[in-house]
């Protein structure tokens, strides 16, 4: 057995291949769309069949893991750089600022691809227009694809939970992490995470490409949600988590343990937001009848010529003199 002391982080690859949709519509609570047949009939021929033989209770581990590999065929290496990271970041802020609508959710969905894998596979769970709808796709000569709109708003606030008790955790915040953890219907943090990854990553595809005798972690997925769990676990990996940022809420990669704003503006507007909200408190303490010094006190600040500016005439004098 080697030995080592040394912590190497692995830096993996990272492309997301979703199927386009050719067009998608609302009904009744649902996103029902179609994808060119010719994008998408091997994975539909082996999900399928993938499926049916699970269902059946033929599969063995051998032959599951076999049928596996062939579900999600890798794009070829040949076209340069694996790291899409940049472009899921983006689809990753464009997703969690949507607003809660269903034209929101068509333009998203029509512009990033197929959502998850379920929403390609045809079942009989589902009400009788979308079972109509998916028989009229397959005699157009096309591949349907039908989403459950309360599951992508349902999905959109986990994936948001998790980065938020991820972020959490990393902060030492317990408190705020069992909190998150409860919103995710687990009591532990670390298992709230562990599932939930766990579950969205089962999805994707990892491989190994080898250059000389360095070996590099690389992941495919061909649906957009995997692609953006995938992209919080390659950033956990490199040490760069995602995290919210504390003023706008928008998400941001954490280049340094105490960064916690997304851009400089953010982090003047949080000063400029403390340093109100401080005069405003001494300013108040001040017309309660506080001293100077209790005001300063109450905001463990020393700077008695800050706190008079702040409160001006307001706090009472103690023996003629302001103290």
């Amino acid at each position: 057995m080697v030995k080592s002391n040394d912590t190497v982080t692995p830096i993996i690859g990272l492309r997301c291949v979703a199927d386009q949709l050719a067009s998608a519509r609302h009904e009744r609570g649902w996103l029902l769309g179609v994808v060119p047949r010719s994008a998408t009939k091997i994975y539909l021929d082996r999900l399928g069949e993938l499926l049916r033989v699970e269902e059946a209770g033929r599969s063995s581990d051998e032959e599951r893991a076999r049928r596996e590999a062939e579900l999600s065929p890798l794009p070829s290496d040949d076209s340069g750089d694996w790291d899409e990271s940049d472009v899921l970041v983006s689809t990753l802020d464009k997703f969690l600022d949507l607003s809660r609508n269903p034209d929101c959710a068509i333009r998203f969905v029509m512009t990033s691809g197929i959502f998850r894998p379920e929403d390609r596979v045809e079942h009989g769970g589902r009400p009788s227009f979308v079972r109509s709808f998916w028989r009229q796709a397959k005699r157009e000569g096309t591949d349907p694809v039908a989403l459950k709109l309360d599951e992508f708003w349902t999905a959109r606030d986990r994936l948001r939970t998790v980065i938020d008790l991820h972020d959490a955790l990393r902060r030492g915040d317990q408190e705020a992490a069992v909190r998150f953890a409860h919103q995710l219907h687990e009591f532990s943090p670390e298992d709230a995470l562990t599932y939930v990854m766990t579950r969205h990553l089962r999805q994707a595809r990892v491989t190994v490409v080898f250059k000389g005798a360095d070996a590099t972690p690389k992941i495919s997925t061909t649906e957009v949600l995997p692609g953006l769990y995938a992209l919080l676990w390659q950033n956990m990996l490199r040490q760069t988590p995602l995290a919210p940022c504390q003023r706008c809420g928008g998400v941001f990669r954490v280049t340094r343990k105490t960064k916690e704003f997304c851009k400089a503006d953010c982090e003047k507007a949080s000063k400029q937001a403390k340093y109100r909200e401080r005069k405003a408190t001494a300013r108040r303490l001040a017309a309660e009848g506080r001293t100077l010094r209790q005001v300063a006190a109450a905001l463990g600040n020393r700077d008695l010529h800050l706190i008079r500016r702040w409160v001006g005439g307001a706090a009472r004098k103690s023996g003629g003199r302001r103290v």
